[in-house]
């Protein structure tokens, strides 16, 4: 545990560089709570969560939890030519649950590539793989995943459309499974989002809507195959220096870069 918060310090630092480095994004950099309140989940203890998540178009940083419930996790994109055109992401993310009976632990880990067919049209690439484990033994597997996703930008004088399709191959010691999304969000103004999502896999369908506007978000996912719902509310700040409270206000443009 003391190796897990020496590295969430050093991630938190590295966040603080990278936000007063990060000139080239037009949109602002933001810091989030947000709740979380599950209708069903397999621990009573665990009907609410909290999460604090740190966001720029380089450096996406969360961490989070409720009792008995630890989770974190980060993504990291980098520009290697300077040029706008070619990124490479980064990620990974740790979760730790105890229930009555057993402890469970997910580690994850992903790689990713992508690049800028034009100004209003992105393509990636990428895979990643997490360990589960458990102190019964009952879950410990690993499983890999390999996908792909575009992006599309639509401007027009009412506002920005962005819609995204992707597909992966899951790899599981049970079995194999495809697992596809599709994503639309709208921004009518830079300070204003609609989104919805849609998840169809072998094993699971889910759908989400997005809102969020100036100071506030809020997201709905609902399973349909587990019949389980959860909804987040929270608060965001925009800042230009995350160690300077002077400079935090509220956002005014939350208009992702495509990339991300």
């Amino acid at each position: 545990m003391n190796q897990l918060r020496s590295l969430i310090s050093s991630i938190i630092i590295l966040g603080a560089c990278t936000a007063q480095a990060d000139n080239t994004s037009s949109r602002d950099d933001l810091l989030s709570l947000s709740l979380t309140h599950y209708s069903h989940d397999i621990s009573d203890n665990n009907q609410n969560s909290y999460a604090l998540s740190y966001n720029t178009e380089s450096l996406k940083f969360s961490v989070g939890g409720a009792s008995n419930l630890f989770g974190t996790n980060i993504l990291y994109k980098v520009d290697p030519l300077h040029d706008r055109k070619w990124f490479i992401k980064t990620g990974a993310g740790y979760t730790y649950q105890q229930f009555f009976t057993a402890k469970y632990t997910a580690l994850f880990g992903s790689l990713a590539s992508g690049y800028m067919v034009q100004d209003d049209l992105y393509v990636e690439v990428g895979g990643g793989a997490t360990k589960l484990g458990s102190d019964n033994g009952i879950t410990d597997e690993t499983t890999k995943n390999v996908g792909a996703h575009a992006t599309k930008r639509w401007e027009s004088s009412i506002g920005t459309l962005d819609t995204s399709v992707g597909i992966n191959r899951i790899y599981q010691n049970i079995s194999d499974e495809n697992h596809y999304i599709g994503v639309i969000n709208y921004y009518p103004v830079d300070n204003a989002r609609l989104g919805f999502s849609y998840s169809y896999s072998d094993q699971s369908i889910s759908n989400s809507f997005a809102f969020a506007y100036g100071y506030l978000y809020s997201n709905y996912n609902n399973n349909i195959t587990y019949d389980t719902r959860n909804l987040t509310v929270g608060i965001q700040c925009a800042f230009s220096n995350v160690t300077d409270f002077s400079s935090y206000r509220m956002p005014t443009n939350i208009k992702l870069h495509i990339s991300e």
